[in-house]
């Protein structure tokens, strides 16, 4: 039974991973490859405008944060980001150790035109 991995570390499908993967290749963001030392795998890499997407996405957030967070004292911002640091590992941890190999079953909403 296969353990955690990268698709489950994503919390996403073969199938998704694989249709956002094609958008990127469509934007020229990103280029699969094979895997030269497994014919069954392939390779992703990030293009340089994919690199660059990247970074100005993560600097938008961040100027987000800070225009969001201007009025806390500096102290509490960092205690903060430190915490929410130690959360996302202690959650990718878990989650790493405690890997459920079959994928996540979504259950309906209320008023879902599928479930009556």
């Amino acid at each position: 039974m296969p353990g955690p991995g990268p698709l489950t570390d994503l919390g996403v499908g073969a199938l998704v991973l694989s249709r956002h993967l094609a958008d990127l290749e469509e934007r020229r963001l990103a280029v699969r490859r094979p895997d030269p030392e497994d014919g069954r795998s392939q390779l992703i890499t990030l293009t340089p405008a994919g690199f660059a997407e990247l970074q100005e996405a993560g600097d938008s957030r961040s100027a987000l944060l800070r225009r969001a967070l201007a009025s806390w004292p500096e102290t509490d911002a960092r205690n903060t980001s430190e915490v929410l640091d130690r959360l996302s590992l202690t959650l990718n941890t878990y989650l790493r150790e405690h890997a459920d190999p079959s994928p996540p079953q979504h259950a309906p909403s209320a008023g879902n035109p599928e479930t009556g």
